[in-house]
């Protein structure tokens, strides 16, 4: 599987955790799925015409996993785009899928320090490498957001979150999805290892 880290900033906008509502779009808001893990499957409207694949239940899983008493993680971002052309000429397959998961550390503190963001990051990429290496369906990305953090005291709130993009491939819409799930079991696995 394609693995790699992308040090240029998404936005150069530093996001607020937590937030209310996007600003680009005040339909979308955040959730606390720590509190509220039912929601997983209810409010990702980007996931739910195609929450009938196994691939997207993986990804409900994952989220809750995150979320969930066993995580020193939580999410504050999720997003997807079901099949559609694919235009990434690296790839020959017909379509793709992608997302993203916007991850931050649990203990707050650590998302202000450079040392522990950069061995999240390396953590994660070395995981991905050695799990599924011979996949050439999926890839994943990671970016560190800039994120100002409201419950740290200032001077101790700018900080940074991983925002996890990832891929998948196929000629047909199946396919897509059963390669979507061998991308999301591999960031599983990443983020387990990682969390010890």
């Amino acid at each position: 599987m394609k693995t790699f880290e992308n040090r240029e900033e998404v936005s150069t906008q530093r996001r607020s955790h937590p937030w209310s509502t996007s600003t680009g779009d005040p339909s979308h808001r955040y959730y606390d799925f720590r509190a509220k893990p039912e929601l997983i499957p209810v409010v990702l409207e980007d996931l739910r015409p195609w929450d009938a694949y196994p691939a997207v239940r993986s990804l409900y899983g994952l989220l809750a996993w995150i979320n969930g008493p066993d995580s020193p993680f939580e999410s504050n971002d999720c997003a997807f785009a079901g099949p559609e052309d694919n235009l990434d000429d690296g790839f020959t397959k017909r379509l793709q899928c992608h997302g993203r998961l916007g991850l931050l550390f649990r203990d707050l503190s650590l998302n202000t320090s450079e040392r522990a963001m950069s061995h999240w990051v390396e953590g994660i990429h070395n995981g991905l490498r050695t799990l599924d290496s011979d996949f050439a369906w999926g890839a994943v990305g990671t970016t560190r957001l800039r994120v100002n953090y409201r419950d740290l005291p200032d001077g101790r709130s700018e900080g940074a979150q991983l925002l996890i993009s990832f891929w998948a491939w196929g000629d047909e819409e199946p396919e897509v999805f059963e390669n979507l799930s061998r991308v999301i079991a591999a960031l599983r696995a990443a983020l387990k290892s990682y969390a010890g």
